[in-house]
């Protein structure tokens, strides 16, 4: 008997360690210790604020049945409906209150990231797994921005850990769609697209799926808030598609003038590996390519494009990219070491 525990003790100690560390030395290569001290350095690069639109969010949660802007050109942010409704549901009645529950989405997605690579990637990729989820900008860009995003973020990390469960990413589809639907379809599609172009055999899986669940999630959360909205009489005069048409011009001479940064935003460093990715040309790093092309394309149609397209791009590249062994397989733990110290030096 004392023999098993021994075992099991060493068992669970091992499940700690990674097996093929990207840094030397005992303390980096333990997976909480890489990962937490990364995405530290991560969040002091960016700060913590808050998103401006936030009180927009707040006034919502104070009434989710009744339209609160009387400006036609706001009255799409009622549209960003599902945090709002819980932090009604919660009886939250300060925008104090309302900024913290929000900052612990942020924070639990970070622990659900955590989580999806120390229990569903393959070990021999952990390490390097760990350190690029860290140092992605999407990452840390729920807590520049608190607010809304934090909540997507969270559903997009809840769905990477329940993606082997068709019922429950359908599920995170429905709040998605109740929530964000234009970032949550947009990613869902990517997702789509990727899963679609990996193969025969990935069709055939429960991932497959999962990504075709998620996507009929989100158009069917869509759906009930319209029935909400028209049961409560809620007028939204303008919504995100609308707006982003009619702004398209605008959009075009943001990208002329910044688009160097704003594509760059979507990956930062972590644009090497999907580089080298490409150039090594197997079917996971075309399917992809072609899945990304969705995010790239959409910020001709959004002012804030930075945050966008990290977050439309995030499924696809979490798990086409930054999880998958075919992919990560052949990235040396030195290409590694460049990307984090390029990391490190470019805001």
């Amino acid at each position: 008997m004392a023999q098993k525990n021994y075992k099991s003790k060493i068992k669970r100690n091992s499940d700690k360690i990674i097996s093929n560390p990207v840094f030397g030395g005992r303390f980096f290569s333990k997976k909480l210790n890489l990962f937490f001290v990364t995405f530290f350095i991560a969040i002091l690069k960016s700060g913590i604020w808050v998103f401006p639109a936030i009180y927009a969010s707040f006034v919502i949660s104070q009434q989710p049945f009744e339209q609160p802007f009387s400006n036609i050109e706001d009255q799409y942010l009622m549209t960003t409906w599902f945090a709002s409704y819980f932090a009604y549901i919660l009886g939250i009645k300060t925008l104090a209150s309302f900024i913290i529950l929000h900052f612990c989405f942020a924070v639990f997605s970070i622990i659900f990231l955590y989580r999806y690579v120390t229990k569903f990637v393959d070990s021999e990729i952990q390490g390097k797994s760990l350190l690029l989820f860290a140092i992605l900008p999407a990452s840390s860009t729920i807590f520049y921005w608190v607010g809304m995003d934090s909540f997507t973020f969270l559903l997009m990390t809840m769905y990477l850990n329940l993606r082997l469960k068709p019922q429950f990413a359908l599920l995170v589809g429905i709040i998605g769609g109740l929530h964000h639907f234009e970032i949550i379809f947009v990613s869902a599609v990517s997702l789509f697209v990727y899963e679609s172009f990996r193969g025969k055999d990935f069709r055939k899986s429960k991932l497959f799926l999962s990504s075709v669940t998620l996507l009929a999630g989100v158009l069917a959360g869509k759906f009930l808030l319209t029935i909400v909205f028209e049961l409560n009489q809620v007028v939204v005069s303008k919504n995100r598609v609308s707006i982003g048409i009619n702004g398209l011009k605008t959009n075009l001479e943001l990208i002329e003038k910044f688009g160097f940064l704003i594509y760059y935003s979507m990956l930062g460093s972590v644009w090497i590996i999907l580089a080298i990715a490409v150039f090594k040309r197997n079917r996971e790093s075309a399917a992809l390519l072609l899945a990304i092309f969705i995010p790239v394309m959409v910020v001709f149609f959004v002012r804030d494009s930075s945050r966008v397209i990290q977050l439309t791009s995030f499924l696809p590249v979490a798990i086409g990219l930054l999880s998958n062994k075919k992919v990560l397989g052949i990235i040396s733990n030195r290409t590694i070491k460049i990307v984090f110290l390029i990391w490190l030096i470019i805001p």
